[in-house]
């Protein structure tokens, strides 16, 4: 015998009976009414606490303004001090020692500064402060310096950092950097403005004598490490031994102060017993430099909500004693018949996955009509997705790779390359004459052409690369971890292969090459216009050639 399923429920059937038990109660509008307080009572403390944050920033903005105006007037001082301790120098290092050359620089400047002398190896040689001694520069926490040493080998002029705040000495200081001839060896001056230092002790006075709130200044460090203002370290301290404990130690305050500055609003950290965040004030590197970006913790003295919700919690009590026994009986009906099918339908659609509705759900008319149309919809959204995705990312002549992919792998190369510093290199390919063959022999035969021609490049190129049809008779093959030497040798290996085999009617074609490899201040689009240039060259200088881009 067979069982007969019973009658599916309407959801509106439901909610009407929930809507039954809930009318007899009038502790509803208390409770409505409880709670339009409480979100009057938070909005109000968020419109409070948006305008106190805006403030900080703008305060804290003006006094770095304030800050980089005493700097730029520094500037040129401290470049042609550091030129002048370069040219008394000279390439004598066997008998430089740093005290001396302090002593006969200390007068032309109105600054105090501390000389470095930092060894191939890039830890501290001879140093003025002694805290630095023995400095090494590969640690994690000092990436900027080593960046700004290499940066200066590589121009062979004088940089100069943005202030930075000394970890044990707690002042700011303002470090230039020059490579010493081809010694492998660099000079460093750290200068101590006190000006910019008396300005920013100033502002943290200013700040500790504020009632209403606590607040701490912090340096966010490459979205790595945290560098508080206030320190508990002195000179004496092991500084090598105080940067690792820094950055074990604050890596996990770190990360909170990161998702605040990408997300460019206060970020609450607890509530309770007093509300505190993290606001983000401003970036302080320029954007071809690491970013360092200042962090206030903020610690609020009053918390409007937590009051509010204390004066209404008795009045609730009691509406709540009354309700208790409805809502549980409600919450479990409409959990089991609604909320919990929906959700376990919710999870299915964030995973893709197939939906099977089970448990109260299948009483629910609306629930099984809506779990069938789903699982119709997903299996044909699959079949859709998967003909698109293939259609997009394969060129359905050539079977290279579409225009859209190369492109998309080409803006992750540039992208990559900005980062980690490895060869990168493009190779445009154009077949010569392939105007004629369309005219003269047809498309179709054009068509062979092409697909013979992709054959060939595809099977002479490296396992690494990524050769795409970028439109008509043209190609673009994308050369990882490749110089444009090595570049170009390929590029000659592909030109011959194209010559050497025969695809229109048992004869060759030949085929212009240009090559351009990735430099430091590429995009996508001069990357791409270089390589044309060069290819555009080939066709000047008569085709079947490589050409490199200067």
């Amino acid at each position: 015998m067979v069982k007969k399923a019973p009658k599916p429920l309407s959801v509106a059937s439901l909610l009407l009976v929930a809507l039954a038990i809930f009318v007899v109660t009038t502790g509803l509008a208390l409770s409505a009414l409880v709670g339009f307080i409480n979100w009057q009572a938070r909005d109000l403390q968020q419109q409070t606490e948006s305008a106190l944050f805006a403030s900080l920033q703008a305060e804290f903005q003006v006094t770095y303004r304030e800050v980089v105006s005493l700097l730029d007037n520094h500037r040129p001082t401290f470049v042609a001090l550091h030129r002048e301790a370069l040219a008394l120098v000279g390439d004598d290092l066997d008998g430089l020692e740093v005290e001396r050359l302090h002593a006969q620089l200390r007068d032309a400047s109105d600054t105090p500064f501390d000389i470095y002398l930092i060894g191939p190896d890039l830890t501290i040689h001879q140093t003025t402060y002694l805290a630095d001694l023995g400095l090494d520069f590969n640690h994690p926490t000092l990436v900027d310096g080593r960046m700004l040493i290499e940066r200066a080998a590589r121009t062979g002029d004088v940089l100069v950092a943005p202030p930075m705040l000394e970890l044990l000495a707690r002042n700011f200081r303002v470090y230039t950097y020059a490579p010493i001839g081809d010694s492998g060896y660099t000079l460093q001056l750290g200068f101590i403005p006190e000006d910019v230092n008396a300005r920013l002790a100033a502002l943290d006075q200013d700040l500790a004598e504020r009632t209403l709130f606590d607040i701490n200044l912090h340096f966010l460090m490459w979205d790595e490490w945290m560098l508080p203002l206030r320190g508990h370290l002195s000179e004496a301290d092991d500084k090598n031994l105080a940067l690792a404990n820094q950055y074990e130690h604050n890596r996990q305050a770190a990360r909170r102060m990161q998702r605040a500055y990408r997300q460019d609003a206060p970020y609450q950290i607890s509530r309770r017993p007093t509300p505190r965040y993290y606001l983000p004030v401003m970036r302080l590197s320029s954007e071809d430099q690491l970013p360092v970006i200042l962090m206030a913790e903020i610690t609020l003295h009053t918390d409007a909500v937590a009051e509010a919700r204390r004066a209404l919690v008795f009045v609730v009590a009691m509406v709540m004693l009354l309700l208790i026994g409805l809502a549980v009986i409600a919450n479990l009906v409409l959990r089991r018949s609604i909320a919990k099918p929906l959700r376990r339908l919710s999870a299915a659609m964030e995973a893709w996955a197939p939906f099977n509705l089970q448990g109260g759900g299948q009483r629910i008319a609306e629930l099984q009509s809506l779990a069938v149309h789903y699982n119709t919809l997903l299996n044909s959204a699959r079949s859709t997705i998967m003909g698109l995705d293939e259609e997009l990312q394969t060129d359905g002549l050539t079977r290279l790779a579409s225009r859209l992919r190369t492109e998309n792998e080409l803006a992750v190369e540039v992208r990559r390359c900005a980062r980690v510093q490895t060869p990168f290199s493009i190779v445009f390919i154009d077949l010569d004459y392939f105007k004629q063959v369309n005219d003269t022999h047809g498309h179709l035969v054009g068509d062979d052409v092409l697909r013979k021609a992709a054959n060939v490049l595809s099977q002479r190129c490296r396992h690494a690369d990524t050769l795409g049809r970028w439109g008509g008779e043209e190609f673009l093959l994308l050369c990882r971890g490749a110089s444009r030497d090595e570049a170009a040798v390929l590029a000659e290996v592909l030109r011959q292969a194209i010559r050497q085999t025969p695809m229109l009617h048992g004869e060759s074609i030949t085929a212009s090459f240009g090559v351009a490899d990735y430099r430091p201040d590429d995009t996508v689009e001069s990357l791409v216009e270089r390589a044309d240039q060069a290819l555009y060259r080939a066709k000047n200088e008569g085709r079947d050639r490589v050409a490199v881009a200067d």
